[in-house]
């Protein structure tokens, strides 16, 4: 008799493997519905891709951009430094005195671009749903004062992520670009900028800030699992500060205050929010 002719399994063990292979079949489920719904924004994106370039990703390029005109309210440079469009087609736009040309360098970059529009696009309409398959493929292994207490979940995480990304879109992309547009090694230099790099700055951007934004969220599930407490991030607050500086700084490249602390403020808020998130989580886990 061989040594696997010797393995028996347990009705325990029966038990765990069905188990074990319902859980897989579940999460195939939610991964399939995910995908579809992922894929259909997707599709929707690319349908109308022109008018999403155009009107939306193209948009902090332009100086007729809602956020130049508070912007120059701060800093006349800004102001002085904003010119109008080159041609009326759009296909150039001149945010200084000098033109700003954008090109497609390559014969398949403006489809790439397209694609990766409609891929990150597709994600982010997602996003909510996403949430809601995450929630309810967990939901099942939680107590009900636990199920009672995340019952917010996908609304706060939701808010958060599309706030961040507003965030982005209307404060950080506009001060970047602004930035990136007045600064010159030479006035012999003129700035030709590929359409693929001016798209992949906006939409990144614009996701680097809904997932800052999660901050709140990632402190509470950390509270949650005893990984980190009230007392430890308020004795480290002042090294978070630094950080968020220098995040700051990664995602707006200006040397100006105003700049930064248009960023920074919104950050420490929301570590100061996860602070207290920490907090109310772990009074919470004292009473159950």
């Amino acid at each position: 008799m061989g040594v696997f002719d010797k393995i028996r399994q347990t009705p325990e063990d029966q038990e765990n493997e069905m188990s074990f292979l319902d859980h897989l079949e579940e999460l195939r489920w939610h991964l399939i519905r995910s995908a579809i719904v992922v894929l259909i924004a997707m599709i929707f994106m690319f349908v109308y891709i022109r008018d999403i370039t155009d009107k939306i990703i193209l948009a902090p390029y332009s100086p007729d951009f809602p956020t130049y005109e508070y912007l120059c309210q701060f800093d006349s440079t800004i102001c002085n430094g904003l010119a109008r469009p080159v041609d009326p087609s759009g296909a150039a736009a001149a945010l200084t005195s000098g033109q700003i040309i954008l090109q497609a360098s390559e014969p398949s970059e403006q489809f790439t671009r397209a694609l990766f529009i409609a891929i990150i696009g597709g994600l982010i309409l997602s996003f909510p749903y996403l949430i809601f398959e995450i929630w309810r493929f967990v939901k099942p292994g939680l107590s009900p004062k636990e199920k009672k207490g995340m019952g917010g979940f996908i609304l706060y995480t939701s808010f958060l992520f599309f706030t961040g990304v507003l965030f982005a879109y209307y404060v950080v992309s506009p001060l970047t670009i602004t930035f990136l547009a007045n600064f010159k090694l030479s006035d012999n230099v003129v700035q030709i900028w590929k359409i693929g790099d001016v798209i992949s700055l906006v939409v990144m951007l614009c996701v680097a800030g809904g997932i800052l934004f999660e901050m709140p969220v990632l402190a509470f599930f950390l509270g949650k699992m005893g990984i980190v407490n009230a007392a430890f991030l308020s004795r480290y607050r002042r090294h978070a500060i630094v950080g968020i500086f220098i995040a700051a700084g990664v995602l707006t490249p200006s040397a100006d205050m105003m700049t930064q602390i248009a960023v920074v403020i919104p950050l420490l808020f929301l570590y100061e929010v996860s602070i207290w998130v920490v907090k109310f989580t772990a009074r919470k886990n004292e009473l159950e």
